[in-house]
């Protein structure tokens, strides 16, 4: 496989897939990413409209819970309604078509968003170019070690701190019913949103403000990690490490495809771990 576009190893597009990977400067962005044709939504219409994206994610998931809530209790009217709906908000079945809904709607929201700009488009806004594929497996190998690095890590905290770990990911496994389906939707379609919000939408108006690139890195990363409130304390902050490598994923290889990449292929393996049990 070669390089998009017909672009090589040296190419101003792509950095060179064997350069520091941790080392980020003003330079990384800043060729590829200044041009005057392109009008982005500045740092405060930017915190403005995720706020509005965020809002849109939760109405549309909770919409979905709603109906199906109703549905199955018309069906079954001697069930509790507040059990019934404990049990069906962590049920994968239910998980998963709240997930594809809300990733419709809230994609389609940011791809909105973005063609109201001057000289905007997905491609452009988002940095969506074929990586060089040397340095998507290269990010690829890193997301691998270091799930398992922050697995052995909190192996090591387990054995000096008495906590429950959350089984969120294997009670939504056992109850997802037909599995095809939570693979699409928990490794394929919350990537691709998650990514194209925190890495993408969210991360370039931070970027290109005040806030700047680490700035830009830890905040997008902090505020993915604090949605995912369904994990403990040490999980939400193993998400917020691997938020900040996604994050200098995009940047080291101006591709927002890396990190979704990087985003399926963690999602992908805790599904497996979780059928094993």
């Amino acid at each position: 496989m070669t390089c998009s576009n017909g672009v090589g190893k040296g190419s101003k597009r792509y950095p060179n897939w064997q350069s520091n990977l941790w080392v980020i400067t003003m330079s990384d962005y800043d060729e590829s990413m200044s041009s005057p044709n392109l009008s982005r939504w500045g740092l405060w219409a930017t915190l403005g409209w995720s706020l509005g994206i965020i809002g849109l994610f939760i109405v549309s998931q909770t919409f979905v819970l709603v109906v199906i809530v109703t549905v199955v209790a018309m069906v079954h009217p001697e069930l509790d309604p507040n059990q019934l709906t404990a049990q069906i908000a962590n049920n994968g079945l239910v998980l998963s078509i709240a997930t594809l809904v809300s990733t419709s709607v809230c994609m389609g929201a940011i791809a909105f968003l973005i063609e109201r700009r001057r000289g905007a488009g997905l491609k452009r806004y988002l940095e969506l170019h074929r990586p060089d594929w040397r340095s998507l497996l290269l990010w690829c190998f890193i997301t691998i070690g270091l799930i398992y690095g922050l697995d052995y890590l909190k192996s090591l905290i387990d054995a000096f701190v008495d906590r429950q770990p959350s089984s969120f990911t294997e009670d939504i496994y056992n109850t997802a019913q037909f599995i095809p389906l939570l693979y699409l939707a928990v490794a394929v379609a919350a990537p691709l949103f998650e990514e194209f919000f925190f890495r993408g939408f969210l991360f370039q108006g931070l970027y290109h403000s005040w806030v700047g690139t680490w700035g830009a890195v830890i905040v997008s990363s902090a505020l993915w990690a604090v949605i995912h409130l369904q994990y403990d304390i040490y999980d939400i902050g193993s998400i917020f490490v691997f938020g900040v490598v996604l994050a200098i994923a995009q940047i080291r290889t101006r591709s927002l495809y890396v990190p979704i990449a990087m985003h399926a292929l963690n999602n992908f393996i805790a599904l497996a771990h979780a059928s094993t049990g």
